[in-house]
């Protein structure tokens, strides 16, 4: 008999464990090793507002991030409807975008999928610039989800934790050479490289421009907030368990302490568009750092020729966005080399 199937996934945030969760449901036969250094929630991902929204993906294909956030897009909403929102953190809600700025927003490559999408009227705009004390130029809404992504990497964790075939090691990988050994030991081991930023040291430069860019977030306890707010001067973001206030966008900071400063800016802006999240008790103040590339990363290489790795990183402020997409697009990228096209375990 043949050995069984052998996938070992280097990274456990949201694109690790979605492509871990796909796999394990595809091959339910197969072994999955999860290594990481960090799990939940002590991830990069654990940081994220969870907003369903690409953002800060560089130069990836439109294509294909019209593919991989429209399958995510799909997931949250049978997340929802089939009873599992709360346990996976699923909230679907409104959401509603302003600027001032001269040039106004970009047409979302989205707007044909997502829910009720539409551009605010002038009228609607003046609104809100009277609220906001703004004069807005253009804005849109549409519905859309947000995912606490604590919540649904542990219904990650739970599911694979109940099958005898996957297990969990805490490691850090500093270079590819450290588990290729143990891969290159067993013919059929398929490694999925979801490091994010960590693809940087283990890689070297792989030609991408793998950068850090800070993120610093504010959550509060508003369960009256049930719209996600996004302007010039910052975004409210309601989850399951609190809603966060964003954000800095800081390229190539890595400074993961909290600064007083980004607060005080986080907690004006947000103030700014709704002053009752003044008086919000504040839950925490957050800091991440975002895997920014000049695209996705998103292919197969042969290391000596012999061992497969899937490289799965470089999402950006998209990492929730895109996962489940990616996480499909790695599926399809396994599948010719288990056994050829379309064959099963």
């Amino acid at each position: 008999m043949p050995p069984k199937q052998k996938f070992i996934i280097l990274g456990a945030g949201i694109n690790g464990l979605s492509c871990a969760y796909r796999l394990h449901q595809r091959y339910p036969d197969a072994h999955l090793e999860i290594i990481s250094d960090r799990f939940s929630p002590d991830t990069t991902s654990d940081v994220a507002a969870g907003l369903w929204e690409p953002f800060l993906l560089g130069d990836t294909p439109t294509e294909l991030v019209r593919k991989w956030s429209h399958e995510s897009y799909h997931y949250f909403h049978d997340l929802w409807r089939s009873g599992r929102a709360d346990e996976c953190g699923i909230s679907l809600v409104p959401y509603v975008a302003v600027t001032a700025k001269v040039d106004g927003l970009e047409e979302p490559i989205w707007k044909d999928f997502a829910f009720g999408y539409g551009e605010l009227s002038a009228q609607r705009l003046d609104e809100l610039g009277r609220e906001h004390g703004v004069k807005y130029v253009s804005g849109n809404e549409f519905v859309t989800f947000t995912c606490e992504p604590t919540r649904l990497l542990q219904f990650y964790t739970s599911a694979l934790q109940r099958s005898t075939g996957v297990t969990f090691r805490r490691q850090k990988i500093t270079t590819l050479g450290e588990i290729l050994p143990a891969a290159d030991t067993v013919p059929n081991a398929i490694v999925i490289n979801c490091l994010g930023l960590g693809s940087s040291q283990v890689l070297g430069d792989d030609g991408g421009s793998l950068a850090a860019t800070r993120g610093q977030i504010r959550r509060v306890e508003a369960p009256w907030m049930f719209q996600v707010l996004i302007s010039d001067a910052g975004y409210v973001i309601p989850n399951t368990g609190a809603v966060t206030l964003g954000g800095t966008k800081q390229k190539g900071d890595c400074d993961l302490l909290v600064r007083e400063g980004d607060s005080e800016g986080i907690s004006r802006g947000c103030c700014a568009l709704v002053p009752g999240l003044g008086r919000a008790p504040v839950v925490g103040d957050l800091v991440g750092l975002r895997p920014t590339r000049s695209s996705v990363r998103l292919e197969l290489e042969w290391i000596d020729g012999v061992v497969p790795v899937v490289h799965n990183y470089g999402h950006g402020g998209g990492g929730i966005t895109l996962a489940w997409g990616c996480a499909g697009h790695v599926l399809s990228l396994v599948q010719p080399l288990i056994n050829g096209p379309g064959s099963k375990l």
